[in-house]
Formats: C-alpha cells, structure tokens, sequence
C-alpha cells in the first residue's frame, strides 16, 4: 500500500511538520489547511500550516533514505545519460545537476524540473522528466520554500 503523507510549515511557530492534510475552513473556498500528527507527549495534535509550504511525499527516497517530498531540491547525479535519458558521449557533462520535486496535475506525476543553461546552446530553460527514472541516484540538498531554487545561486557565482 502507498504511504500518503504531507508536510507542511504550521502558521504559528513556523516549523515543519509531517502528517494528515485536511482543509479547516467552511467555505470550499478558504485556503485554510491543517496538519494532523501524533505527538508522544501530547496525543494527536491539529496545527494550521501555511498553504504555499504543502507538500504530498512523493513514495521515493533519495540515496540516503531520506524520503521525497513535493517541493524539495535535489542534485540529480547524471554519469552517463544527458538530461532526456539518451547515452551521452559529452565529456564536460557536470555531475549532478539541481532539481525541484514537482507535482505535474496535467500529466498526474511527480516530475523534476531542470532549469539549463549551459547544455543546449546556452539558452535558459526548463527540462523536465518523471521522478521514478533513477531515484536512486537523488540526494535531497533542501527545501525550496526555505532557499527558493539553489541554482541562482550557481548562477550568480559563475
């Protein structure tokens, strides 16, 4: 059976918490969310999160076994296929590019989304492909609501 679980950054004290997402509010249109989980000390707890900070585990884990979630970065490592899984013969391929987990509601996958500048012809652009191609090969480096997308960063310091 798939584990269904989500996290989220509670309104209050502003840290993360992991459990059972369900909606607050009365009117179907709040964006009023809050958490459900089990705290040893206090029995089961409801806190309200903050509704940009959500996000569903995708089922994955990375190569430490640290579990994926919607909205997470990771470095993706990259030996011998180019972005679109084709066998690569490029030599100055990087080791592993940043990634962020994304739920596609169109296609109804979780993908990850890579911004590229520097492979196809120096344009700047978003490649993307389904998560469950070589999970193994992930390691989770942050949180984008925390550090919204690393790679300005890598970019900034070229």
């Amino acid at each position: 059976m798939r584990e269904i679980e989500f996290r989220a950054k509670t309104v209050k004290n502003v840290r993360w918490i992991y459990g059972d997402l369900f909606k607050t509010g009365t009117d179907p249109s709040d964006e009023e969310w809050a958490i459900g989980y089990w705290d040893d000390e206090s029995g089961w707890m409801n806190e309200q999160v903050q509704p940009d900070t959500i996000g569903q585990y995708t089922g994955y884990q990375d190569s430490m076994n640290v579990r994926i979630f919607e909205g997470d970065i990771v470095n993706v490592h990259l030996h011998e296929y180019d972005m679109v899984g084709r066998f690569s013969t490029k030599t100055d391929l990087k080791p592993y590019y940043r990634a962020l987990v994304s739920y596609n509601e169109r296609m109804c996958k979780y993908e990850l989304l890579f911004e590229q500048n520097e492979q196809f012809n120096g344009t700047s652009h978003i490649v993307s492909c389904e998560i469950g191609w070589g999970h193994e090969q992930f390691l989770v480096v942050g949180k984008y609501i925390d550090d919204p997308f690393p790679l300005e960063k890598d970019r900034q310091q070229r």
